[in-house]
Formats: structure tokens, sequence, C-alpha cells
């Protein structure tokens, strides 16, 4: 469901009902690693301009971005209890533009798979037929997004972690160019070919999530100095020269 749908609701009903959707979808779809309380979330957008670009709007981040006090596992029995003490970049551009943190997403195991088989905390399944699998390594990501529990889910992508799980599980999956979003605060895979990439159910979506999270960011010295288009603006269906 695309983000309008969703702000056609007041924002607390559309949190709490993606939340609802999530731990209720949760035993079939295995798919959440961890549960986030949005007290705190919501008594801070209180304060911020409802016109931001996700005002309001629950998002789901893989389980490889640091998050504040909260756990941030990539899966691994060996980081079960790890509770990072900083946001990734990402995750500060999110929550500055409105964004409501919701859970962290199952991936496989330090993102090193495409069938997000090897979570520790165990397979996650594809919304559409539970015995199939939701491709990876950000299968959790993907499978939340497909459900219609967030519109906008984190994902990362090394060979084809955001590719894969889009395909499988019919949504957008954008992998921007290298250093387009800054990589500070996810637990790496390769840096040289780590990307913070993303799903949505609508290219206008995708476009607006862009323009939130790319930039330049002094904290990842691969992160590009290339302005940051109106990439919402700027969608067309001029297919010329393409």
């Amino acid at each position: 469901m695309e983000m309008a749908k969703w702000r056609s609701q007041d924002v607390k009903t559309r949190v709490y009902d993606a939340m609802e959707k999530a731990r209720r979808t949760q035993s079939q779809l295995n798919a959440v690693v961890t549960f986030i309380d949005v007290e705190e979330q919501l008594k801070r957008l209180e304060t911020m301009d409802p016109k931001l670009p996700l005002y309001g709007i629950p998002v789901v981040l893989k389980d490889n971005v640091n998050t504040k006090g909260i756990l941030t596992t990539a899966s691994s029995r060996i980081l079960s209890n790890y509770v990072p003490v900083y946001d990734a970049a990402i995750c500060e551009k999110l929550k500055a533009a409105g964004a409501i943190i919701i859970a962290k997403a199952s991936m496989d195991e330090l993102g090193m798979g495409g069938t997000n088989l090897s979570a520790y905390t165990g397979p996650v399944h594809n919304p559409y037929d539970l015995t199939r699998i939701s491709g990876g390594s950000s299968g959790g990501s993907a499978v939340l997004c497909a459900a219609g529990i967030s519109p906008l889910t984190i994902g990362t992508d090394t060979g084809d972690s955001v590719r894969k799980p889009a395909a499988y599980n019919g949504v957008i999956g954008v992998k921007p160019t290298y250093g387009r979003i800054s990589r500070y605060g996810i637990i790496p895979y390769a840096s040289s070919l780590d990307h913070v990439g993303y799903f949505t159910t609508a290219v206008a979506d995708a476009a607006r999530a862009l323009q939130v999270l790319a930039g330049r960011d002094d904290r990842d010295m691969t992160s590009s100095y290339e302005p940051v288009p109106d990439y919402e603006t700027a969608l067309n269906s001029d297919l010329h020269g393409k």
C-alpha cells in the first residue's frame, strides 16, 4: 500500500495497526527479530512538521542497521545481545524525516546468503506462499513490505540482497549507486560492495525514500559528494533515450 494511502489514517492508527499486523503475522512469516517501542518516537513526532516527507510513516530496518539502545543482531547468535550506542546515518535521516521505526527485520546471518534461511531466529517465509523462501539477505524487510506491514523497509545489497528478495516478493527494490547512501552504522559484509537499499510498493515512494536517504556523510568516506536532486519531482513516464 502506497504512502499516500497510509497518510489517509491518523498517525497513531497507522503506526499501531502496522505493529499489530506485524505481531499477528509473525508466527507465519517469522520476519521480525525485534519489535520496537514507538511511544517516545510518537511523542517526538508531535513537535515536528507534519509536512515532513515521511511524517508518521511506519518503517522497518534490516537488523544490520545500528539503532541506539535497540538490539541489533544481524541475525547472528554472535550478536544476539549487541545493543549499539549510536544510530546509523540512515536511522538519523529517517527520524529527521518523521519516520517511526517499528521493527528490526530478519536477514541471512551477517548478510551472507540469498535465501533468508540462515538467520538464528529461523527461516523467513514468503507471504504469498509460506512454503517458499523470501530470498535474501534482506528477506525480512522485503516480506514486511510485501505483506503490507510497512510502505518503506530498509535492506542492504552486497551481491543481490535487495534485488533478489524484491523479485521473490513482488515489491520494488532499489539498490542505488555505490556511495549514494551513507553506510555509516551498517554492520559490514564487504565494504567495497555494500549498498544501503530499500523496498516500497510504489515508484513515487521509492523516489521519496532516496531523497531522504541520499547525500554525503563525512563519517563514510566512500559516500558521494554528488548533489541530491529532487527525485520525486523528476519522475515522469518518458522512456526516450532509456
